[in-house]
């Protein structure tokens, strides 16, 4: 009975130790491992509202693109002032239209994308029509339109036409939305399972189809309870149903419109998941070893559980550490000391920056950065926000190994101790070279003509209001506006076609910039109109000299595919502030005394001034 009970206590400690030992792991397990798997949900709800963001800015980027063609249409002066007649009840509507027509029916087909277009009069008079537009939009600015007979969504770009301070009529640009829906379906940031959408807040929902077009398409309800209560500019995450997430961002460049992407949940949270299985599976086959060690080895009980705790607490740390998206991120990480010491680099920085582990470890991150940015300054500024927010995000020029300049948008997160001091810097970065590059290709076509590569006209008007306060800010009385048109250029289109004539004013832009200085401003109206801005002391007389210098190099031959061409120039010259205080006015001050020159035959010089130089071109 005595061994009896000695046996039935003796199992009865092993049991219980046992058990102890497995409620005890179970309890650090989970402990340890739902904690993780929280944060690492929440990592990855804040990486992929990351690449929303990213998606919803190149479909802006597009969508601006096509604003800023709609608003250069609307620049062309010559049309512009056949449509002001008509306004004033100058010229007949068929007479506008049959002047606009061909002009802006040939302006119309260069734009990229374009499928329709119309020039309406104030009154929504048709001025001109390319291809097979809607019916009219019912507000102006950028919209999605949707064709009643195919089904076919088209971007729908509207913008006023100015004469001086009156609309004078409407430019409609209807663009594929195929370049749209390209965007959206080769984003490379998303699983394949993932659904990019456009949503507006007048309940219409555009989708992709099985063909990669932009369609509309019905709204679930689930989707439009879930979407009702948004108001302007909002954007996060929302669940929807038990099965997917919606991330959502505000579209700028369109009214009250969303982009969503829709996750399944399964492929949001599914790395977390099966971190969280391996790191079960890990705490259980560690707990199953503890039990069986403790059930045939009792009296090294105490001393085993220590060691397991030990290697628990060690392959927890090391298990946060691999659990971490650092090997397997598709962004470029790096981890850094409280000074900035590289102490881990992953792959992507790698592919990115050309800098392999080795040589960069233990090296200061500074020590890369590109000279276009001061490292101290730089340096100073992220200081002063980590010790305020422990996170500092913002733009920042890496140097590579090849030596080339790399744009990155980055964030860095200060890791602390126990002490509130900072023991690591873990920095994550996006490679901006291709959103870089498309703001420079965006800033160039916004200032500057596409076909002559001389600022635009809204660009010229800017400049010389700019000049203009100069000269009144330092009590300068020194500008002088040439205008050049054309004479006979007209002929060069109508016998030889616009694509010679195109090369034409190339090389006509290529004249002027030779002939006048590197300073001065040189820039395209539209058609063939050109002015040169001119800032020297004795304006008048030298604007004259550069005037007739600039008509003789344009009497000169142009040979253009064979053909020798003959055209010449009509130049006015408007001085400020003589002739007008602003650039508005000081333009048509020289439009005029251009039409002067124009009227005594052309190839020559006139100013709009009562106290005329005399030109020796005639």
């Amino acid at each position: 009975m005595k061994d009896w009970d000695i046996e039935r206590s003796r199992l009865r400690v092993m049991a219980l130790a046992v058990i102890g030992i497995l409620i005890t792991g179970a309890v650090v397990g989970l402990g340890t491992a739902l904690p993780h798997y929280v944060s690492m949900r929440s990592s990855l709800e804040h990486l992929n509202a990351v690449h929303v963001q990213a998606q919803r800015e190149s479909v802006d980027n597009l969508l601006v693109g096509y604003e800023n063609i709609t608003r250069q249409m609307t620049s062309r002066s010559e049309i512009r002032k056949r449509l002001a007649a008509f306004v004033r009840g100058e010229i007949t509507l068929e007479q506008a239209s049959q002047y606009s027509q061909p002009r802006l029916f040939d302006a119309w087909s260069k734009a990229p994308d374009l499928e329709a277009a119309q020039r309406l009069g104030p009154q929504g008079e048709v001025i001109a029509t390319f291809g097979t537009p809607p019916a009219p939009p019912l507000e102006p600015g950028l919209a999605l339109r949707t064709a009643e007979d195919s089904g076919k969504v088209w971007i729908e770009a509207s913008a006023a036409i100015h004469d001086q301070e009156t609309v004078v009529g409407t430019d409609i640009l209807y663009f594929d939305a195929d370049a749209l829906a390209q965007k959206l379906s080769d984003s490379k940031r998303f699983n394949r399972d993932t659904q990019l959408a456009l949503y507006s807040a007048d309940n219409q929902l555009y989708m992709l189809s099985a063909g990669g077009e932009l369609m509309p398409s019905p709204l679930p309800n689930d989707l439009a309870r879930l979407l009702g209560d948004l108001q302007p500019g909002d954007a996060g995450l929302k669940q929807l149903g038990d099965d997917s997430r919606v991330f959502y961002q505000p579209i700028a460049a369109l009214h009250n419109t969303y982009l969503l992407v829709i996750i399944p949940s399964r492929v949001l949270y599914g790395p977390a998941s099966q971190d969280l299985t391996w790191v079960l599976v890990s705490i259980l086959v560690m707990m199953g070893l503890a039990a069986l060690s403790a059930y045939w080895v009792l009296k090294p009980m105490v001393d085993r559980i220590t060691r397991q705790s030990r290697q628990i607490e060690t392959a927890n740390a090391e298990m946060l550490l691999a659990a971490s998206v650092f090997e397997s991120s598709q962004e470029a990480m790096v981890v850094t000391d409280e000074h900035c010491r590289i102490l881990r680099i992953n792959d992507a920085f790698t592919d990115v920056t050309g800098y392999e582990s080795g040589p960069v470890t233990g090296k200061n991150l500074s020590d890369l950065l590109s000279r276009r940015q001061s490292p101290t300054s730089l340096m100073a500024t992220i200081w002063d926000t980590l010790d305020r927010e422990d996170v500092w995000q913002g733009e920042i020029w890496y140097r590579c190994a090849d030596s080339s300049a790399l744009p990155a948008l980055q964030t860095i997160s200060a890791v602390r101790d126990d002490r509130k001091r900072i023991t690591r810097l873990i920095h994550i970065f996006n490679d901006i070279s291709d959103h870089k590059a498309s703001q420079e290709r965006l800033e160039k076509l916004a200032h500057y003509d596409p076909l002559t590569s001389l600022r635009n006209r809204a660009t010229v008007l800017h400049e010389i209001d700019n000049s203009i306060q100069r000269s009144k800010e330092h009590s300068r009385q020194s500008l002088a506006l040439l205008f050049i048109d054309l004479d006979k250029f007209k002929q060069v289109n109508d016998t030889l076609g616009h694509s010679v004539g195109d090369e034409v004013l190339k090389a006509v832009a290529r004249r002027l910039s030779n002939t006048v200085r590197q300073k001065d401003l040189t820039g395209r109206l539209g058609g063939d109109e050109f002015v040169v801005l001119l800032d020297v002391p004795d304006t008048k007389r030298y604007a004259v000299q550069i005037g007739e210098k600039i008509v003789h190099a344009l009497c000169e031959p142009f040979r253009v595919a064979d053909h020798e061409i003959h055209i010449g120039a009509s130049l006015g010259i408007a001085l400020f502030p003589d002739d007008a205080g602003c650039a508005s006015d000081l333009i048509e001050q020289a439009d005029r005394a251009m039409y002067n020159a124009k009227r005594r035959g052309g190839n020559t010089v006139a100013q709009t001034s009562d106290h005329e130089y005399p030109s020796t071109l005639n």
